[in-house]
Protein backbone atom coordinates (compact mmCIF):
# COMPACT_ATOMS: atom_id res chain seq x y z
CA UNK A 1 0.00 0.00 0.00
CA UNK A 2 2.87 2.37 0.76
CA UNK A 3 4.12 2.20 -2.84
CA UNK A 4 0.62 3.07 -4.07
CA UNK A 5 0.43 6.05 -1.71
CA UNK A 6 3.78 7.27 -3.04
CA UNK A 7 2.40 7.09 -6.58
CA UNK A 8 -0.49 9.26 -5.38
CA UNK A 9 1.97 11.98 -4.42
CA UNK A 10 2.85 11.27 -0.77
CA UNK A 11 6.43 11.00 0.40
CA UNK A 12 7.60 7.67 1.81
CA UNK A 13 7.41 9.00 5.38
CA UNK A 14 3.93 10.46 4.83
CA UNK A 15 2.82 7.16 3.32
CA UNK A 16 4.22 5.21 6.28
CA UNK A 17 2.51 7.47 8.82
CA UNK A 18 -0.80 7.30 6.93
CA UNK A 19 -0.65 3.50 6.67
CA UNK A 20 0.27 3.22 10.36
CA UNK A 21 -2.62 5.47 11.38
CA UNK A 22 -4.93 3.34 9.27
CA UNK A 23 -3.69 0.18 11.02
CA UNK A 24 -3.65 1.60 14.55
CA UNK A 25 -6.86 3.60 14.31
CA UNK A 26 -7.54 7.01 15.89
CA UNK A 27 -4.70 7.80 18.28
CA UNK A 28 -2.34 10.39 19.69
CA UNK A 29 1.12 10.91 18.21
CA UNK A 30 2.98 8.59 20.62
CA UNK A 31 1.71 5.29 19.11
CA UNK A 32 2.65 6.54 15.64
CA UNK A 33 6.16 7.46 16.77
CA UNK A 34 6.55 4.04 18.37
CA UNK A 35 5.16 2.08 15.41
CA UNK A 36 7.05 3.97 12.69
CA UNK A 37 10.30 4.32 14.69
CA UNK A 38 10.59 7.86 13.39
CA UNK A 39 11.55 10.96 15.36
CA UNK A 40 8.51 12.69 16.85
CA UNK A 41 9.09 15.86 14.81
CA UNK A 42 9.32 13.86 11.58
CA UNK A 43 5.98 12.21 12.39
CA UNK A 44 4.45 15.60 13.23
CA UNK A 45 5.68 17.03 9.92
CA UNK A 46 4.09 14.14 8.03
CA UNK A 47 0.83 14.54 9.96
CA UNK A 48 0.80 18.26 9.19
CA UNK A 49 1.10 17.56 5.46
CA UNK A 50 -1.59 14.88 5.61
CA UNK A 51 -3.90 17.28 7.44
CA UNK A 52 -3.24 20.03 4.85
CA UNK A 53 -4.30 17.60 2.13
CA UNK A 54 -7.37 16.68 4.21
CA UNK A 55 -6.34 13.02 4.24
CA UNK A 56 -6.58 12.87 8.04
CA UNK A 57 -8.64 14.62 10.71
CA UNK A 58 -7.32 16.21 13.88
CA UNK A 59 -9.45 16.73 16.98
CA UNK A 60 -8.79 17.58 20.62
CA UNK A 61 -9.08 15.02 23.41
CA UNK A 62 -7.88 15.67 26.95
CA UNK A 63 -5.95 18.66 25.67
CA UNK A 64 -4.01 16.63 23.09
CA UNK A 65 -4.29 16.15 19.33
CA UNK A 66 -6.14 13.01 18.29
CA UNK A 67 -5.42 11.87 14.73
CA UNK A 68 -7.63 9.72 12.49
CA UNK A 69 -7.77 8.75 8.82
CA UNK A 70 -10.13 11.02 6.88
CA UNK A 71 -12.35 10.50 3.86
CA UNK A 72 -10.40 8.36 1.33
CA UNK A 73 -12.30 10.05 -1.51
CA UNK A 74 -9.87 12.96 -1.04
CA UNK A 75 -7.36 10.95 -3.07
CA UNK A 76 -9.75 10.89 -6.03
CA UNK A 77 -10.49 14.59 -5.66
CA UNK A 78 -6.77 15.42 -5.64
CA UNK A 79 -6.21 13.36 -8.79
CA UNK A 80 -9.11 15.03 -10.58
CA UNK A 81 -7.74 18.46 -9.64
CA UNK A 82 -4.31 17.51 -10.98
CA UNK A 83 -5.79 16.27 -14.24
CA UNK A 84 -7.70 19.54 -14.64
CA UNK A 85 -4.52 21.51 -13.93
CA UNK A 86 -2.55 19.41 -16.41
CA UNK A 87 -5.15 20.08 -19.10
CA UNK A 88 -5.02 23.82 -18.35
CA UNK A 89 -1.23 23.86 -18.61
CA UNK A 90 -1.26 22.12 -21.99
CA UNK A 91 -4.03 24.44 -23.21
CA UNK A 92 -2.11 27.56 -22.14
CA UNK A 93 1.06 26.29 -23.78
CA UNK A 94 -0.79 25.59 -27.02
CA UNK A 95 -2.38 29.06 -27.06
CA UNK A 96 0.91 30.82 -26.38
CA UNK A 97 2.52 28.99 -29.30
CA UNK A 98 -0.34 29.44 -31.74
CA UNK A 99 1.25 32.36 -33.58
CA UNK A 100 4.81 31.13 -33.34
CA UNK A 101 4.08 27.61 -34.61
CA UNK A 102 7.26 26.16 -33.15
CA UNK A 103 7.96 22.52 -32.29
CA UNK A 104 5.79 20.90 -29.60
CA UNK A 105 6.25 17.30 -28.45
CA UNK A 106 4.75 15.31 -25.59
CA UNK A 107 6.81 12.74 -23.69
CA UNK A 108 4.88 10.10 -21.77
CA UNK A 109 7.16 9.36 -18.84
CA UNK A 110 10.15 11.24 -17.51
CA UNK A 111 13.09 9.05 -18.57
CA UNK A 112 13.06 9.94 -22.30
CA UNK A 113 12.28 13.58 -21.51
CA UNK A 114 15.17 13.86 -19.05
CA UNK A 115 17.57 12.35 -21.57
CA UNK A 116 16.41 14.79 -24.25
CA UNK A 117 16.72 17.72 -21.83
CA UNK A 118 20.31 16.80 -20.95
CA UNK A 119 21.17 16.71 -24.65
CA UNK A 120 19.66 20.19 -25.16
CA UNK A 121 21.47 21.48 -22.06
CA UNK A 122 24.84 20.36 -23.44
CA UNK A 123 24.09 22.05 -26.76
CA UNK A 124 22.79 25.29 -25.21
CA UNK A 125 25.22 25.52 -22.29
CA UNK A 126 22.27 26.06 -19.95
CA UNK A 127 20.52 23.84 -17.40
CA UNK A 128 17.66 25.37 -15.39
CA UNK A 129 14.99 23.56 -13.39
CA UNK A 130 12.10 25.21 -11.52
CA UNK A 131 10.08 23.00 -9.21
CA UNK A 132 6.63 24.56 -9.10
CA UNK A 133 4.44 21.52 -8.38
CA UNK A 134 4.32 18.50 -6.13
CA UNK A 135 6.94 15.89 -5.44
CA UNK A 136 5.41 13.26 -7.69
CA UNK A 137 8.01 13.41 -10.46
CA UNK A 138 10.74 12.19 -8.09
CA UNK A 139 8.80 8.96 -7.60
CA UNK A 140 8.77 8.37 -11.35
CA UNK A 141 12.42 9.35 -11.78
CA UNK A 142 13.71 7.42 -8.76
CA UNK A 143 14.74 4.33 -10.82
CA UNK A 144 17.14 6.39 -12.93
CA UNK A 145 17.88 9.35 -10.64
CA UNK A 146 21.42 8.33 -9.62
CA UNK A 147 22.33 7.73 -13.25
CA UNK A 148 20.83 11.13 -14.07
CA UNK A 149 22.98 12.81 -11.40
CA UNK A 150 26.11 11.19 -12.81
CA UNK A 151 25.28 12.57 -16.25
CA UNK A 152 24.71 16.01 -14.72
CA UNK A 153 28.14 15.90 -13.12
CA UNK A 154 29.63 15.42 -16.57
CA UNK A 155 27.68 18.44 -17.80
CA UNK A 156 28.85 20.50 -14.83
CA UNK A 157 32.44 19.38 -15.46
CA UNK A 158 32.04 20.86 -18.94
CA UNK A 159 31.43 24.25 -17.31
CA UNK A 160 27.62 24.36 -17.32
CA UNK A 161 25.91 25.34 -14.05
CA UNK A 162 23.25 22.87 -12.88
CA UNK A 163 20.65 25.18 -11.33
CA UNK A 164 17.46 24.06 -9.61
CA UNK A 165 14.99 26.27 -7.75
CA UNK A 166 12.38 25.11 -5.26
CA UNK A 167 9.84 27.12 -3.31
CA UNK A 168 9.54 27.49 0.44
CA UNK A 169 6.69 25.00 0.79
CA UNK A 170 8.98 22.30 -0.63
CA UNK A 171 12.08 23.08 1.46
CA UNK A 172 11.98 19.67 3.17
CA UNK A 173 11.48 17.94 -0.16
CA UNK A 174 14.40 19.89 -1.62
CA UNK A 175 16.70 18.59 1.10
CA UNK A 176 15.47 15.05 0.51
CA UNK A 177 15.81 15.18 -3.27
CA UNK A 178 19.07 17.06 -3.82
CA UNK A 179 20.54 17.57 -0.35
CA UNK A 180 23.15 14.89 -0.99
CA UNK A 181 24.13 16.47 -4.29
CA UNK A 182 24.59 20.15 -3.41
CA UNK A 183 27.36 21.64 -5.58
CA UNK A 184 28.01 18.14 -6.93
CA UNK A 185 26.33 18.90 -9.22
CA UNK A 186 23.38 21.06 -8.07
CA UNK A 187 23.24 24.76 -7.25
CA UNK A 188 19.95 24.91 -5.36
CA UNK A 189 17.95 27.88 -4.10
CA UNK A 190 14.65 28.31 -2.25
CA UNK A 191 12.29 31.06 -3.48
CA UNK A 192 9.26 32.63 -1.80
CA UNK A 193 5.96 30.77 -2.25
CA UNK A 194 4.19 33.91 -3.47
CA UNK A 195 6.07 33.64 -6.77
CA UNK A 196 5.32 29.93 -7.32
CA UNK A 197 3.77 28.74 -10.58
CA UNK A 198 1.47 25.68 -10.77
CA UNK A 199 3.84 23.52 -12.79
CA UNK A 200 7.52 22.59 -13.00
CA UNK A 201 9.67 23.37 -16.01
CA UNK A 202 13.14 22.66 -17.36
CA UNK A 203 14.91 25.18 -19.58
CA UNK A 204 17.84 24.86 -21.98
CA UNK A 205 18.32 27.45 -24.71
CA UNK A 206 15.12 27.71 -26.77
CA UNK A 207 13.76 24.49 -25.28
CA UNK A 208 11.24 24.42 -22.42
CA UNK A 209 9.96 21.21 -20.85
CA UNK A 210 6.72 21.59 -18.89
CA UNK A 211 5.88 18.89 -16.35
CA UNK A 212 2.15 18.37 -16.04
CA UNK A 213 1.12 17.24 -12.53
CA UNK A 214 -0.92 14.29 -13.74
CA UNK A 215 -1.11 10.67 -12.60
CA UNK A 216 0.39 9.46 -15.88
CA UNK A 217 3.36 11.81 -16.01
CA UNK A 218 3.59 13.83 -19.18
CA UNK A 219 6.33 16.24 -20.17
CA UNK A 220 5.49 18.80 -22.86
CA UNK A 221 8.56 19.89 -24.84
CA UNK A 222 8.30 23.29 -26.52
CA UNK A 223 10.94 24.77 -28.79
CA UNK A 224 10.15 28.46 -28.79
CA UNK A 225 12.38 31.51 -28.37
CA UNK A 226 9.54 33.62 -26.98
CA UNK A 227 8.30 30.96 -24.56
CA UNK A 228 11.85 30.17 -23.43
CA UNK A 229 12.73 33.81 -22.86
CA UNK A 230 9.57 34.33 -20.82
CA UNK A 231 10.51 31.44 -18.51
CA UNK A 232 14.16 32.49 -18.37
CA UNK A 233 13.18 35.98 -17.24
CA UNK A 234 10.86 34.49 -14.61
CA UNK A 235 13.65 32.23 -13.36
CA UNK A 236 16.32 34.90 -13.04
CA UNK A 237 13.97 37.40 -11.37
CA UNK A 238 13.28 34.84 -8.65
CA UNK A 239 16.74 33.25 -8.50
CA UNK A 240 18.42 36.52 -7.54
CA UNK A 241 15.97 36.96 -4.63
CA UNK A 242 16.08 33.33 -3.49
CA UNK A 243 18.31 31.86 -0.78
CA UNK A 244 20.73 28.98 -1.23
CA UNK A 245 19.59 25.71 0.33
CA UNK A 246 21.75 25.02 3.39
Amino acid sequence: MIDILIQLGLSRTESLVYKTLLDVGPCFVAPLVSATRKHRQIVYNALETLEERKLITVTQKNGKHLFAVGDPNRFLLDLKQKEVLATQVISEVSRSLHDEREQVDVFHGHAPAVSDFRMRARQAGEYIVVRGESKGWFHYSRPFFKEHVEELRKIKHAGIDIMIMFFEYERRNARELVGSYLKQPYSCKIAHDQYRIPYSFWLAGDHVYVLTPAVDPRVVHIQSKVFAEHHREYFWNNWKRAQFLD
